[in-house]
C-alpha cells in the first residue's frame, strides 16, 4: 500500500506539470499501476485482519471506498471544471494518494504475513492492534500458524493450479470477467455524453446529475449492500443484485432506442439503484474470500483484477 500511495501521488503530479501528451499518459500509466497494486493489496490486507465474522463487510469495504471516491471526485472535479482548471483536477489525485501513503505508514503489519516470515514475536505484537481486549492472543496466533502449515511449500500460486480448484477458481474469475462485461462501469466513463445525449445540455446541468445518479446513489447501494451482505449471505445478495443491473440495463437500452431523450434520462438512473451495481461489486470479493483459504483469495483475487 505504500507503494500504491507513492505511485498515485507521482501520477498526479506528473499529469499536473504535464508539458505534452506523451507526459500526460506517462502520468495516467502511472496512476494506472497504482490502482493494480493497491486493487489487490487492500482488499487482502482488510481479509487478512479482520475477525471471520466481519470479514464480509471489511472486504466490502474496499467497494465503499471506490464509490466513495468517485463520487467525491465528481463534486470536486465538478466545482473545478467551472473554472477550466484541469492541471489542478489532476493533481488533487495527489491528495488521497498522500493520505494513503501516511496512513500505511502507521497501519498494522498484517500478523499473518509476520506468521509467515516466522516472526511469532512480533505477530503478536501487530495482531494487539486489531483484536478486542481480553482476546486469546496465543490461540489466534495458534490459529494462524495451522492454517499456515496446510499451505503447499510451492506457494499458493502452485496451489491454484491444481485441479480441485479449477471451479473456484471459474467462479472468481466469472464474476470479474461479467461485471466488467455488461458495461456498467462504461456507462461510468461516458456519463457525461450519454447525459447530454438525453438532452442535459448544458455542462452544468450534465455535471450535478452526473454528481448524484451515479455517484450519490452509487454510495447510498453500497451502504445497503454492506448492511445486508453479513445477513442475508453473499450468494443472495450477489444474484439480487446481478438482476436488478440486468434489467436496469436493458431499461436503458430500450429508453435510448425507442423513448424521447428525457425519459431516457431518467431510465439511465436505474442502474445505481439497489438492487444494483454496488451489491455485485461487494458480493465479488466476499464471496472469493469465502470460497478458498486466505492465500487462495490472494492469488485468486490477483488473477481477477
Amino acid at each position: 500500500m505504500l507503494i500504491a500511495g507513492a505511485l498515485f501521488t507521482l501520477g498526479a503530479a506528473v499529469q499536473a506539470s504535464a508539458p505534452a501528451t506523451l507526459v500526460l499518459v506517462a502520468g495516467r500509466l502511472i496512476i494506472g499501476a497504482g490502482v493494480g497494486v493497491a486493487a489487490v493489496a487492500a482488499p487482502l490486507y482488510a481479509a487478512e485482519l479482520a475477525p471471520a465474522s466481519w470479514r464480509g463487510r471489511f472486504v466490502s469495504a474496499y467497494q465503499l471506498a471506490i464509490t466513495i471516491g468517485i463520487f467525491l471526485a465528481y463534486l470536486i472535479d465538478g466545482w473545478l471544471s467551472a473554472n477550466a482548471s484541469w492541471r489542478m483536477m489532476l493533481g488533487a489525485a495527489a491528495a488521497p494518494g498522500l493520505l494513503l501513503f501516511i496512513v500505511a505508514l502507521v497501519a498494522p503489519e498484517s500478523p499473518r504475513w509476520r506468521m509467515k516470515m516466522h516472526r511469532r514475536d512480533e505477530a503478536a505484537v501487530e495482531i494487539k492492534k486489531v483484536v478486542p481486549a481480553g482476546d486469546d492472543i496465543e490461540a489466534d496466533l495458534n490459529e494462524i500458524a495451522s492454517a499456515l502449515s496446510h499451505e503447499p511449500s510451492g506457494g499458493a500460486r502452485s496451489e491454484v493450479s491444481r485441479s480441485e480448484w479449477r471451479r473456484p477458481q471459474m467462479v472468481g474469475l466469472g464474476l470479474a470477467i461479467f461485471q466488467q462485461v455488461t458495461g456498467v462501469n462504461a456507462i461510468i466513463y461516458y456519463a457525461d455524453q450519454i447525459f447530454g445525449a438525453a438532452d442535459f445540455v448544458t455542462e452544468a446541468s450534465r455535471t450535478t446529475v452526473t454528481t448524484w445518479a451515479i455517484g450519490g446513489v452509487n454510495v447510498l447501494s453500497t451502504l445497503i449492500a454492506i448492511a445486508f451482505i453479513d445477513r442475508l449471505g453473499r450468494r443472495k445478495l450477489l444474484l439480487t443484485g446481478l438482476i436488478g443491473m440486468a434489467v436496469s440495463l436493458i431499461v436503458v437500452g430500450g429508453a435510448f432506442q425507442f423513448i424521447a431523450a428525457p425519459v431516457a434520462a431518467a431510465a439511465f438512473q436505474s442502474p445505481r439503484v439497489p438492487p444494483g451495481r454496488a451489491q455485485p461489486g461487494s458480493s465479488r470479493w466476499s464471496v472469493w474470500s469465502r470460497s478458498s483459504s486466505r492465500s487462495r483469495f490472494r492469488s485468486g483475487r490477483s488473477f481477477g483484477q
